[in-house]
């Protein structure tokens, strides 16, 4: 490990506790510009620190940064899951899509702090800024056919919504297919991209990227999304991205270990936005009003069209106007 890497796990094993430059240097065997080096490094990843005079260095216990040990230490499927965690990448799903199709194993996870090519659905590009959000993307190689892909989706969506109430006390909702909704404001977008083994009709592999905005971005959201975009959180608590990314990858394994038992449906069902609203349906190239009367077992919208066609759509995208 790196003398970054050794101060962060001296102070995360000590809690609380203050060390001098010079204790550091003689644990580690280096001298005190490397520990000082070091410890400015931490400071831009985000960690904060208190100079405790006479005493040394303390690593304060509110401090919320994205860390391997700190996801596993919450995780409890840790035989499912292997996880990088990154600083900055472009795309966690480019990253992980390249590796699935080099023959990465199933349960792979790539995550990072902020991404500078971050894509949402329909090409769209998504707002992943430095330090407020949590942005991750896994590899799965389910035995299930192409209609099926779909429940991955789904299964996400309500993975997500439960560990975000779970963890905030609010009471998210799922704008169909797959945007959760907090307060009016969207707080995560997710986006499922597969590969196809044709002759066989099944997913060869599928990368599930997930992106949460956990607090609002430092200078706020730029002026195209500010009206929509939201976060779980209005304050900074501690160790809270690890936990959320746990508690997501957690709920979703429950429901993945049995997908085409879909356990979660009932879930999704009771969570939806749009059930009962008038809404605008983008589909096929097509653009309508119509109102929404419900969720199927397999996860579609029912939406009555103005001139009183009933619609099922397993695909698409909808509007809704949130008052």
């Amino acid at each position: 490990m790196s003398v970054k890497e050794n101060i962060l796990k001296i102070f995360n094993e000590n809690r609380g506790e203050s060390f001098s430059g010079q204790e550091l240097a003689k644990r580690l065997n280096v001298s005190r510009n490397a520990v000082w080096k070091a410890v400015g490094e931490l400071k831009k990843d985000g960690y904060r620190f208190d100079a405790v005079s006479g005493r040394g260095y303390a690593l304060l216990c509110d401090n919320d940064v994205l860390e391997k040990d700190g996801i596993y230490n919450n995780l409890k499927n840790k035989d499912f899951y292997y996880i990088d965690v990154f600083d900055k990448v472009n795309s966690t799903n480019k990253i992980a899509r390249q590796r699935a199709s080099d023959g990465e194993k199933e349960g792979y996870v790539c995550i990072a702090s902020s991404q500078t090519e971050g894509r949402g659905r329909m090409g769209r590009n998504f707002f992943s800024p430095d330090k407020s959000g949590l942005y991750l993307s896994v590899i799965l190689r389910p035995r299930i056919s192409v209609q099926s892909s779909a429940l991955i989706t789904t299964a996400a969506a309500s993975a997500v919504a439960r560990a975000i109430d779970f963890l905030s006390g609010e009471n998210s909702k799922i704008k169909w297919v797959n945007d959760i909704f907090v307060n009016g404001k969207k707080v995560c977008g997710i986006l499922t991209e597969a590969s196809t083994a044709v002759e066989e009709g099944r997913l060869d592999y599928a990368v599930l990227g997930i992106g949460v905005n956990v607090y609002a971005p430092s200078g706020g959201f730029p002026k195209e999304i500010e009206n929509i975009a939201g976060c779980v959180f209005d304050k900074q608590k501690s160790d809270m991205k690890n936990r959320l990314t746990a508690k997501i990858l957690d709920n979703f394994y429950e429901y993945y270990k049995n997908l085409e038992s879909r356990e979660f449906v009932e879930y999704y069902k009771e969570k939806q936005l749009a059930v009962g609203k008038d809404i605008t349906v983008i589909s096929a190239g097509a653009r309508y009003t119509a109102h929404c009367t419900g969720i199927t077992d397999d996860c579609s919208l029912i939406a009555k069209k103005e001139n009183g066609e009933t619609v099922i759509l397993s695909s698409g995208e909808i509007s809704i106007r949130i008052k």
